[in-house]
């Protein structure tokens, strides 16, 4: 049926503009009486001649309906932009659509379009694999711009080797899938290959229980990375390297000019100290380093020896997990780093014990190589449900932490945050975040021993170790040169969703009592949603000389 208000033509005219040439010149065929015919009739025997007549009618038509949309969208405003204004347009809205689906859609808008979209390159060089076909149409249209290839389902990794081919060509191949057995099918496709233009290569992949193997245990050899030196890299332009689980050979070529170094391999071979001081070297230009290994191994360089010191200007972001205290503390003592490195640190325990004691130096004992640690003024020591967590940051920094340490220790070993002389000692705030589901152990004395520039103190959820603390802050120090308060120059203690008991309420009294008569009085009590066991906790504070500033609080007779 014709659309609604189009009536069917009578008849069409299949007079070709060239008479000479067309033998249905001057020819009318008349639909009405084509649409009469039976099978008895006899102008069956001319339905093949009539079928080929409308076909080549079908196509004029359609052509010609194709030129005139052409000749009507030209008169749009869109069709009067620039070519690479409208490229620019394609391209913006490639990268703001999942699948590519925009840009394939464009290409069937219009012929101007898709010739504009063709006629790019660069706009089908990115490739988020779904299917290999899809995939090897983008690098036909590509021509022979460097690609940049992302796989994000494991069911596409299956013909990666029909993929691997191009690697030549690739710029950036990142396959970020769930299933980490398919990474090994990646690794033997392009072992043997050479990816002169790869600036990023992450190969990403979770081995989860119940899919038949939980870690790799071999190093895995990718392109020509296992090479004599005296060979030219298969990667020179290789910049940034992620790889999980699977991993390299420390000794690889490609750990060389990197700039982003992400290796989580714990299950693998461990490292030597002198092995990542020489990947290191091999890469002054690092910006981020992030290592989840199993241990540090020997042989360990001494801290003094300054020929293995490693300058890296450009690192923002250092991170470390699995080895011990002691070998993370003499891996930064060999490394000089600018005041802007940020540091999350999660020493593993030793093998015989299980657990990290939480006096194990973390840090080299010398940190003027490490300026960043210099000047921490705030301290976050938090509870977590294994271990603690400590935070310390720069108050004119903003909220970002500069330092990030989670210790996995043992509920009974009591934390004394040994940490080198100045970080401590520079806190000027501390606050202790308890968690509810077990009681916090903490060494007081040396804690508040060292943080001599303490002037706030601050206790969210605390438990029954507030009881050692206020007491510890009651206590003179008769022992030194100059014997007072601890904390001496401390000005105000916080509770925060704290429920206190009659003896929990006496220590704070106490506390802020004796401090004032041996010269450490206070200025401030803060409590913010504290449940008391007398009403009068806040008036009795205030007549001990304090300022009292309740938010909150609860009467718990």
């Amino acid at each position: 049926m014709a659309p609604s208000g189009v009536p069917y033509p009578a008849s069409l005219d299949l007079t070709s503009p060239d008479t000479a040439q067309s033998a249905q010149a001057g020819t009318t065929l008349r639909l009405y009486d084509l649409r009469t015919i039976r099978a008895d009739d006899e102008r069956c025997q001319d339905i093949d001649e009539y079928v080929t007549q409308l076909n080549a009618s079908a196509n004029a038509i359609k052509e010609t309906v194709a030129y005139l949309q052409m000749i009507r969208n030209s008169r749009c405003v869109t069709h009067r932009l620039p070519p690479e204004l409208l490229a620019y347009i394609f391209s913006y809205s490639n990268h703001t659509s999942p699948h590519n689906r925009d840009l394939i859609t464009a290409t069937h808008v219009c012929q101007t379009w898709r010739t504009i979209a063709l006629n790019c390159p660069t706009l089908w060089n990115e490739i988020l694999v779904t299917n290999v076909a899809k995939a090897k149409v983008f690098i036909e249209r590509s021509k022979n711009t460097l690609l940049d290839i992302r796989f994000e389902r494991t069911l596409a990794l299956r013909d990666f080797g029909d993929l691997a081919y191009f690697i030549g060509r690739v710029r950036s191949l990142v396959i970020d899938v769930e299933d980490g057995r398919e990474l090994l099918h990646v690794a033997i496709q392009l072992f043997g290959r050479c990816a002169p233009h790869l600036e990023k290569f992450h190969l990403l992949g979770d081995f989860a229980p119940g899919r038949g193997m939980t870690t790799l245990q071999d190093p895995v050899p990718l392109f020509h990375w296992i090479r004599p030196a005296s060979q030219p890299s298969a990667t020179p332009a290789l910049r940034s390297l992620r790889l999980r689980p699977i991993a390299l050979p420390w000794n690889s070529g490609a750990f060389q000019n990197l700039t982003v170094l992400d290796i989580a391999t714990p299950g693998m071979a461990a490292p030597s100290e002198v092995q990542l001081l020489r990947i290191f070297m091999q890469c002054p230009e690092l910006q981020e380093v992030h290592l989840d290994i199993a241990l540090l191994t020997e042989p360990f360089m001494s801290p003094e020896d300054r020929a293995w010191d490693v300058q890296l200007p450009l690192l923002s972001s250092f991170s470390i997990e699995g080895p011990m205290p002691q070998h993370i503390a003499g891996l930064l003592s060999h490394l000089v780093l600018p005041t802007t490195t940020r540091f999350k640190l999660a020493p593993a325990p030793p093998p015989e014990t299980h657990l990290v004691r939480p006096d194990e130096p973390i840090f080299p004992k010398d940190i003027t190589r490490l300026p960043a640690l210099a000047s921490l003024d705030t301290v976050y020591l938090t509870d977590i449900v294994d271990g603690v967590r400590l935070t310390l940051y720069r108050t004119l920094e903003g909220l970002e932490p500069i330092v990030t340490v989670t210790l996995e220790i043992d509920p009974e070993d009591p934390v004394s945050l040994s940490l080198p002389p100045p970080i401590l000692e520079t806190a000027e705030t501390l606050v202790i975040v308890t968690a509810e589901v077990r009681e916090l152990v903490v060494d007081w004395e040396n804690v508040f021993r060292r943080t001599v520039e303490v002037r706030t103190l601050r206790f969210v959820r605390p438990d029954s170790s507030l009881d050692p603390a206020l007491a510890y802050l009651s206590q003179p120090v008769t022992d030194t040169l100059n014997p007072g308060p601890m904390c001496p120059k401390l000005e105000s203690i916080g509770l925060v969703d704290a429920v206190l008991d009659a003896e929990y309420e006496q220590f704070l009294l106490d506390c802020v009592r004796e401090r004032a008569r041996d010269g450490g009085g206070l200025k401030d009590v803060k409590l913010v949603n504290v449940k008391a066991p007398s009403d009068d906790l806040v008036d009795r504070l205030s007549a001990l000389g304090v300022i009292v500033e309740a938010v909150r609080m609860v009467d718990g007779s």
